[in-house]
């Protein structure tokens, strides 16, 4: 079990100075259902109030989080009761309180969010359904204050007890002792006393593993979990155009974007957006959509980005348009570049290793006849090109050089070498 030393403070929770409560208000609105489409507990209860416990008492980290008590998963039970129409749960909505990292390499981490059968009532039963997240997919929702819209990849069939746990899984997370590479996740939940105690958490030091936080801290808390449940396994949110996936990575030919929508009506397309702040948007293109615009089947759409920045983050969402003008914004995905670009007297380059193209960016624009070699182990020369005058950014076109070290050489328009780098091509 975590440490008892926490126990007398929970237990006299607003008496408790060493735990900090962080409000938030959130700016999300109710999102309109199909017939006999149902939410759990949302709205929001009015009662429930919305707080982000932090340890005291000798520990660090929060009380639906990560933290120095090294649980690994938290899960609320939900029972719909036995006589419930609703049969199929097909995504939830879960509102974080906090998604950060001291290592940006660390958003990468994949976080599972699992269904477990709760006829027992105890979570950790037969696995329903799961499906999977970053800690970067969800601290982009966190940073607009938005809550994370989780989809399962097919619907899934409730006991027949319609007793189930929802759980987030954060054992790829680390907490204590990582200094600088301390990763921070947690749930808003409830605030202690406003509703059933509903939350447990996973810990694999604790015997049994699962224990509920009101028998062990007299706390009576319920997570901001939301599912949707129907009757039928076609619980949809009613929108013109259904979009079940949205995906981006860093291809040789600069940023591809993937998404698929299960149907669509009226549909005139989709406008591309780029942002390198998750903020600012630009429009960047336009997609239009397949046939009438109108299907009930699946349809793929890709697109592909070649950002003139040399940022490490790129952030895409797409704005569908119908036909009649009317406009719906996706959710956003983040696509981060290779790490490691290489700081030098008259600029950088990156990204180090580099695949597909090298990006050079000047701190002043190179001067007239400024010529860039790219130069293998043997002393063969690559690729020549001749750097934009008056530009502070040159892209170098290396898609057919092999994975290997190579020297990138500066000269100036006598052939004087002006300054050499080494880098990485990894294809």
């Amino acid at each position: 079990m975590p440490p008892k030393l926490f126990a007398g403070c929970i237990l006299a929770l607003f008496l408790c100075p060493s735990i900090h409560l962080a409000a938030q208000t959130s700016g999300n609105s109710f999102v309109p259902l199909a017939p006999g489409c149902d939410t759990i507990n949302l709205p929001v209860p009015a009662n429930w109030g919305r707080q982000n416990y932090q340890l005291g008492s000798g520990n660090t980290g929060y009380m639906t989080g990560t933290s120095t008590f090294e649980n690994k998963e938290y899960a609320h039970f939900f029972d719909l009761g036995v006589a419930s129409a609703n049969q199929y749960l097909t995504r939830c909505y879960i509102n974080f309180a906090i998604a950060a990292s001291g290592n940006p390499a660390n958003l990468n981490k994949t976080i599972t969010i699992r269904v477990y059968d709760g006829t027992s009532n105890v979570p950790g039963g037969t696995v329903l359904g799961s499906t999977t997240t970053t800690l970067g997919n969800i601290r982009i929702d966190y940073l607009l204050n938005d809550r994370t819209d989780i989809t399962f990849p097919s619907p899934i069939l409730l006991p027949a007890s319609k007793k189930f746990f929802i759980g987030v899984d954060m054992s790829t997370l680390t907490w204590s002792g990582a200094g600088n590479n301390k990763d921070s996740l947690s749930i808003y939940s409830s605030t202690a006393g406003t509703t059933p105690s509903r939350t447990w958490a996973r810990n694999p030091l604790a015997s049994p593993q699962w224990y509920d936080l009101f028998n062990e801290f007299s706390l009576r808390l319920s997570l901001y979990i939301h599912p949707f449940v129907s009757p039928t396994p076609t619980c949809q949110v009613t929108t013109p155009v259904s979009l079940v996936r949205f995906a981006g990575k860093a291809v040789a030919d600069g940023n591809l974007l993937t998404w698929t929508t299960a149907s669509e009506s009226n549909n005139k397309g989709f406008h591309v957006e780029h942002s390198t702040d998750g903020k600012l948007y630009q429009r960047i293109g336009f997609v239009p959509a397949k046939g009438d615009g109108n299907s009930q089947l699946e349809q793929t759409y890709s697109y592909t980005h070649q950002p003139a920045t040399g940022a490490t983050e790129h952030y895409y969402r797409l704005k569908q348009v119908d036909k009649d003008g009317s406009t719906s914004y996706s959710q956003q995905v983040i696509i981060r570049q290779a790490k490691g670009g290489l700081a030098t007297s008259w600029g950088r380059l990156f990204p180090n290793p580099a695949q597909g193209r090298l990006l050079l960016e000047w701190k002043q624009a190179p001067a007239t006849g400024t010529q860039v070699r790219i130069v293998d182990a043997q002393g063969r020369v690559r690729r020549t090109q001749l750097a934009a005058a008056g530009s502070v950014q040159s892209i170098i076109d290396i898609k057919d050089i092999p994975t290997g070290l190579y020297i990138l050489q500066l000269t100036d328009a006598k052939n004087k070498t002006i300054a050499s780098e080494k880098f990485w091509v990894e294809q």
